[in-house]
């Protein structure tokens, strides 16, 4: 049985904490220095990073700092050189939306540092649009404002700029499971 222990979320991410961690050095030691025996202590068998989301601060690209995807690739590379010594496993959440995948984040590099990569393939549409459409749509439709939010486009982009495709794990809507359940 696998447990992982998750930080960040879209309220802890609003503050630039992690983006001020990840670009120190001595910083990102320390939070790997502790984090470890945390999760020993308390028997996890890894960590899950989701930092909503580098470069892209609540999912605004002109907000952020553009050295975090370099900064949050190196800490992601030197925490799983840290659990995996440890052996502890790791895993990060990926943006669904085409602006920040295409700037917050190395592919390439991070399939090789993670277990897997949990991707958020919902709230492509909400109360915040005049229009709304469904929460985690499979496919666009002609008629779509954003005809890029959906999952099959989100997971075909990350294939193209090198995500593993073993290491992805579509994420879907809670009250969508919910509801299929009842």
């Amino acid at each position: 049985k696998q447990v992982f222990l998750g930080i960040g979320g879209w309220t802890d991410s609003t503050n630039g904490k992690y983006s001020k961690m990840v670009s120190d050095k001595k910083l990102r030691a320390n939070f790997i220095e502790n984090a470890i025996p945390f999760l020993k202590r308390f028997s996890f068998t890894g960590f899950h990073v989701d930092w909503n989301y580098p470069v892209c601060p609540q999912s605004d690209c002109k907000r952020g700092n553009p050295s975090d995807k370099m900064h949050f690739t190196q800490f992601i590379k030197e925490l799983q050189t840290a659990l995996q010594q440890a052996n502890l496993g790791l895993s990060i959440s990926i943006s669904g939306y085409k602006e920040i995948i295409n700037q917050a984040y190395d592919f390439v590099a991070l399939s090789k540092y993670v277990d897997f990569m949990t991707v958020m393939t919902f709230d492509y549409h909400g109360a915040w649009e005049p229009e709304t459409g469904h929460v985690s749509p499979l496919y666009g439709s002609n008629n779509d404002k954003y005809p890029q939010y959906n999952t099959n486009y989100t997971i075909q982009l990350l294939l193209k700029l090198g995500a593993a495709r073993e290491k992805i794990i579509m994420g879907v809507p809670c009250k969508f499971i919910i509801k299929l359940l009842n």
